[in-house]
């Protein structure tokens, strides 16, 4: 007589909060004309970086996060690729970037053949995950930076800026740094994040010529979660984009965005709950916004 096999131990919940980025250059007017930016033909806004207000959104936050007790409960950052992405979270939770974290993904290695993916090991503090980049393609903020194209607006600053505006050129020289988004130079830039092995060098998922859908966008969304669900970590922060966030709260939680009357502003933050349901697909529970700091 054999004996039926043992139950399966169903996961605890993992606590998950949403974080859209701080206000970057491509969400601002023209201070002048008050248009909106050219964002699907004008190149200079690929991958931009926080401006001032989004740096002091992002530094504001992350005191407000502390004070409560999330930064610290929160064992596991995930961020977008995106470089005000990135710059979010290294503000808002700054002591997760202190140390780089070690064996970060030695338990992939263990993994089944039949469960591809990357499951992180439990000391990794920050990982960057294409998986909650914002929607791609045609919109230049969306993409990410070539290097040749950094050299060019270098070379330009220097030759057109006069002495007496050094101090601009010291200041455009800071931000070029986090401009840096091809793969080897997002690593150089931010030494102490895990990328994803999966993230190719330069930014192949880009077309200048189509975008991703609301259905493409959700298809990533559930690919995401059940990713997330399979890592050892249960209090987990993401930051990401508005459109991302958007769809994200749609298809899981409706009611906390009004059905679809209410947006995402920058460095918003939205809780909840997160499991794997008995179909294996993933049941979300108890959103609330908990935090607005609108652009």
């Amino acid at each position: 007589m054999s004996l039926p096999p043992p139950p399966q131990s169903t996961p605890p919940p993992k606590t998950i909060y949403l974080i859209r980025h701080g206000v970057a250059k491509h969400n601002l007017p023209d201070p002048i004309t008050g248009e909106r930016p050219d964002i699907a033909n004008d190149a200079s806004l690929t991958d931009p970086p926080l401006v001032r207000q989004g740096i002091l959104q992002a530094q504001v936050l992350g005191q407000n996060l502390k004070r409560c007790g999330i930064a610290n409960a929160v064992e596991l950052v995930i961020c977008s690729p995106l470089t005000r992405c990135i710059q979010t979270a290294r503000f808002a939770f700054p002591d997760h970037f202190i140390e780089k974290s070690q064996n970060a993904m030695d338990d992939a290695l263990d993994e089944p053949q039949d469960k591809p993916g990357v499951v992180l090991g439990r000391n990794c503090r920050v990982f960057c995950h294409e998986g909650v980049r914002e929607a791609f393609g045609m919109h230049y903020p969306d993409k990410r930076r070539y290097l040749i194209r950094l050299l060019q607006l270098y070379l330009a600053a220097f030759l057109v800026l006069s002495i007496e505006t050094r101090d601009e050129l010291n200041n455009f020289v800071s931000c070029v740094y986090g401009f840096l988004s091809s793969l080897s130079h997002l690593k150089a830039a931010h030494p102490n994040v895990q990328f994803h092995p999966n993230m190719t060098e330069n930014d192949d998922a880009w077309s200048p010529n189509t975008r991703e859908s609301y259905n493409d966008v959700a298809v990533r969304v559930h690919n995401f979660f059940l990713w997330l669900s399979r890592q050892p970590q249960n209090c987990i922060a993401v930051v990401s984009h508005g459109v991302w966030m958007e769809c994200a709260l749609m298809e899981y939680f409706p009611e906390v965005l009004n059905n679809g009357g209410k947006r995402v502003y920058n460095c918003d933050v939205y809780a909840g709950t997160m499991c794997r349901g008995g179909d294996g697909g993933i049941v979300v529970k108890d959103v609330k916004q908990i935090t607005m700091y609108h652009s």
